[in-house]
């Protein structure tokens, strides 16, 4: 919980407010009681500074953005009085972690990532080159931090060169041989890099996160596949998810997408790239079982990601399989995880799809179940999607062959109305929407992560399919 404003002024600004107040007190015990009580509040709360000093900048303001996984919520603000000089004060009870300074949001290369645990941060930077330009004047943990990125940015860009190489070049060439040694030594590299500052810090929160970028040495005069089967068998080996603390920062997202890579395919089928993907998930759901939060957030992060690529059967897989009982972490969480994997449960193929009670275009209302056709299409889409104003008059094309027997039913995630019907009304299907965007009560009760998403239902309202194309919707139609 952060600190009210008045805590940090105290702290801040030397006493001179109590100095100011103690003058026009006249009673003494009124003046004695007040310097009491200021001075608790001065000494017993420890107050941390962030300072960035950056150049060729025009605004008032960065932006101080909180890291939890994959996510990143701006939570604070830190100011300036020339544009130049900006600082934040942090209280005590901080939660350690990664950072991110944010110097404008809509440019995602524009930030600088810094690490809090219990000490003051001092920065400078150019807001054009923020990365390329920055010194790191106080705060050892972000100059560990920086250290260790930058070499192992650099080694993971030869591993890739090396890898596309590799990938070229039959396993009877010699010169295949030399590749794949080259890349086990670039592996025990950066383990080297990693473990140089774990054994120097051990204690220290940077390297709890590097750790997990360490993975197993595999034997260079194994063959590919068996080097990968090994690391598939032993990629969790040494990992600590005991530790909530690691959330705050990309070290577990990061060795999910690590860990998938080993399963990924794309030569595959979608089914069979499925049936692997559910191998590995099985795998990481069970190491991270000994910590409540972080298995939470798996399971969160892993259906998440299948459902925006598509993997509709992993996603209702993971949903049926996760040990809801372990998910006790934070009650509020809690009750939002239970209600998504419900939602995955209600609106997984084989069940009646949930009833959709909304306004038409003219205000009237519209109910999904009442809708009298051999096939209904349910879309979700907006008119600020640009994917979805290319879609729509395919799916045009596409009704206007199949209208005898399909009905579309099109969910809009606008919010302006003038905009929602403008780019409705050239359609001539059922269009209805709650204006709420992304805040629509259906899209939630719908699992929709992105637009168009389309359901297929069949007379009786029952999910049958979960198309992503115009192809896939024809093919079972007719």
């Amino acid at each position: 919980m952060k600190q009210p404003l008045f805590f940090k002024q105290v702290k801040t600004k030397n006493h001179e407010q109590l100095n100011f107040l103690l003058q026009k007190m006249k009673h003494p015990i009124i003046a004695l009681l007040i310097s009491l009580l200021f001075s608790q509040i001065t000494y017993s709360q420890n107050i941390y500074n962030v300072s960035v000093h950056i150049t060729n900048y025009d605004k008032e303001h960065l932006f101080w953005g909180e890291i939890y996984g994959d996510e990143i919520t701006i939570t604070d603000t830190l100011f300036s009085d020339n544009n130049t000089d900006f600082t934040l004060s942090l209280p005590e009870g901080q939660q350690t972690g990664i950072y991110r300074i944010i110097i404008k949001k809509k440019e995602r290369d524009k930030f600088i990532d810094v690490v809090f645990h219990n000490s003051d941060i001092e920065i400078s930077t150019d807001a054009k080159y923020p990365l390329e330009a920055l010194k790191i004047i106080q705060s050892e943990e972000t100059k560990r931090y920086h250290l260790y990125k930058s070499s192992s940015s650099y080694i993971s860009y030869k591993t890739k060169l090396l890898t596309t190489l590799l990938e070229s070049y039959p396993q009877e060439d010699p010169f295949y041989n030399t590749i794949n040694i080259k890349l086990n030594d670039l592996k025990t590299e950066q383990n080297d890099s990693a473990f140089s500052i774990i054994d120097k810090f051990p204690d220290s929160y940077v390297s709890k996160i590097i750790a997990f970028d360490i993975e197993p040495e595999t034997n260079p005069a194994l063959s590919r596949a068996e080097q990968q089967d090994f690391l598939k068998a032993h990629y969790f080996d040494e990992v600590d998810f005991s530790e909530s603390e690691i959330l705050h920062s990309h070290a577990i997202p990061n060795k999910i997408i690590n860990y998938l890579a080993l399963y990924r395919n794309p030569a595959l089928y979608k089914t069979h790239q499925e049936s692997l993907f559910m191998q590995a998930t099985d795998t990481i759901l069970l190491k991270t079982k000994i910590n409540p939060e972080i298995y939470d957030f798996t399971a969160n992060y892993l259906i998440e990601g299948f459902k925006r690529y598509g993997f509709e059967k992993l996603v209702t897989y993971i949903a049926t399989n996760t040990d809801l009982d372990l998910n006790c972490s934070n009650d509020e969480k809690k009750a939002e995880f239970l209600t998504k994997i419900e939602n995955i449960k209600a609106t997984a193929i084989g069940a009646t799809a949930p009833q959709i009670i909304l306004p038409d275009i003219a205000g009237q209302k519209v109910e999904l179940h009442k809708i009298d056709s051999e096939y209904t299409l349910v879309v979700f889409w907006a008119s600020w999607c640009t994917h979805c104003t290319e879609m729509l008059p395919e799916l045009q094309n596409l009704y206007d062959k199949n209208k005898n027997h399909l009905k579309i039913l099109a969910v809009s995630l606008d919010s302006d109305s003038e905009e929602w019907i403008e780019a409705s009304k050239q359609f001539p299907w059922t269009h209805i929407s709650e204006l709420k965007g992304w805040e629509s009560s259906i899209a939630e009760k719908y699992v929709v992560y992105a637009t168009p998403t389309f359901f297929l239902l069949n007379s009786k309202k029952e999910i049958i399919a979960k198309p992503t194309t115009m192809e896939g919707i024809l093919d079972l139609i007719n």
